[in-house]
């Protein structure tokens, strides 16, 4: 009997082996929580490494398991996400700094990994990420109460550098915790949990994250109630719109200064746009040309006193959107909006944690600087891969191990010789 338990689970260890649930619990961990003080930048190249070292151990399971392919469904997501990583990699080739290329690589590789996954696993990769949610909330709330140290001045950080990257990651979390445990026996302890997710964002401190909260679970719940929404959707839609109005202004008058310095921030940005309005100034180019462009402003006289008081030095425009446009151009926002056609023609419901969790990075992208983090990426790469485009022309390539293997040794070549650079 027991021969025939430790048979049964080792099979099961080598399938979720096979089927790379161990490699993307350890993309999550690394991603979420990993920090050392190897590198100069403790908080965001360890979890870069660590995105890269995952879907390099995600790619060798792939070429060492001899009846497992690497499939690449060929449609329209497919097409215009290659194209707009494409176009991006190639505009940062000749930069200095070549992890960017390097992230991009390996995002796109993981995208082609993901995708073709089986519904079984798709739950289970989703109850990981609720599961990730619910630790960075009980992690956010020890923090909070003093139990874990935070070495900032902030009292909830996770293991970022600020609460936005917090913020930003637990709020990716809700929605593969929102939608599951549908059965009413557990819709007690959903409620409960999500209530814990929604407090930890409060005490965060993250205005953008509450309201971003906020709009994902009433869109989940217009959904679910859709028979009652239609019966009185003019009433309905009147109270939610009124509702989100309301928390807007709320929270904008909640922190007056800070709005008033990102408002300064987003008007500076916007003269970074007018030299190379199509494709940009390039990779990075915010962080060298933001703060002469503000000096000229500050200097000139179209600024006032509280402006002056508020100009600082800034490496993020806040607002993801704007910073596209700034170093990829219109020709970069075109893709992205591409994109954004691309998951909208997949007419996946809201109901769908990928579709939310997608809204949510979105709408986080509009008011901070999600994509700073690579649990966010992850989320994002993830969310693309499993929304399947149903209606749509596609055809099934394999993608030839050779390549794949190729592939491999540039991002392990590359990420070996940076953490070498990093450690020195």
């Amino acid at each position: 009997m027991q021969i025939q338990t430790l048979f049964f689970t080792y099979c099961k260890l080598r399938q979720l082996l096979r089927s790379n649930v161990f490699t993307f619990a350890f993309l999550v961990v690394m991603t979420l929580y990993l920090s050392t003080d190897w590198f100069m930048d403790r908080h965001f190249m360890p979890k870069n490494i660590g995105f890269i070292v995952g879907i390099v151990l995600w790619g060798i399971i792939c070429i060492v398991d001899k009846k497992q392919n690497v499939l690449l469904t060929i449609d329209s997501l497919f097409v215009v996400f290659s194209v707009f990583i494409g176009y991006i990699f190639i505009r940062g080739l000749f930069m200095p700094d070549y992890m960017c290329g390097v992230y991009l690589l390996s995002g796109w590789l993981l995208f082609v990994l993901m995708r073709c996954r089986s519904k079984k696993i798709v739950k289970i990769f989703n109850g990981i990420l609720a599961v990730a949610g619910i630790v960075s909330a009980l992690y956010g709330l020890l923090q909070y109460g003093g139990c874990i140290e935070t070495q900032s001045y902030f009292s909830i950080i996770g293991s970022n550098d600020n609460p936005a990257g917090f913020a930003a990651s637990v709020v990716s979390c809700y929605p593969f915790l929102l939608c599951s445990f549908c059965d009413k026996k557990r819709r007690l302890v959903k409620f409960v949990i999500c209530f814990l997710l929604f407090t930890t964002v409060v005490l965060s401190d993250s205005r953008t994250g509450i309201l971003v909260f906020c709009i994902v679970t009433l869109l989940y719940y217009v959904h679910c109630f859709k028979s009652l929404f239609y019966r009185k959707s003019g009433l309905l839609c009147s109270v939610g719109i009124m509702v989100l109005i309301s928390l807007f202004i709320g929270l904008v008058c909640l922190k007056s200064d800070s709005t008033s310095g990102r408002i300064l921030i987003w008007k500076i940005s916007f003269g970074l746009c007018q030299n190379h309005t199509i494709v940009g100034n390039g990779t990075d180019s915010f962080k060298a040309d933001y703060m002469p462009e503000q000096a000229k402003y500050i200097s000139s006289s179209q600024s006032n006193e509280e402006e002056k008081m508020l100009a600082g030095n800034t490496n993020h425009p806040f607002n993801e959107y704007l910073l596209l446009l700034i170093e990829h151009g219109l020709l970069g926002l075109v893709l992205l909006l591409l994109l954004f056609l691309a998951v909208f023609r997949s007419n996946v419901s809201l109901d769908n944690p990928a579709c939310l969790a997608l809204v949510s990075i979105a709408i986080f992208s509009c008011f901070s600087y999600p994509f700073k983090y690579a649990f966010v990426w992850l989320i994002t790469i993830y969310s693309l891969a499993t929304i399947k485009q149903w209606n749509v022309d596609s055809c099934t390539i394999c993608f030839k191990k050779i390549f794949l293997s190729i592939i491999l040794f540039i991002l392990c070549s590359l990420t070996t010789m940076n953490i070498i650079f990093e450690y020195t």
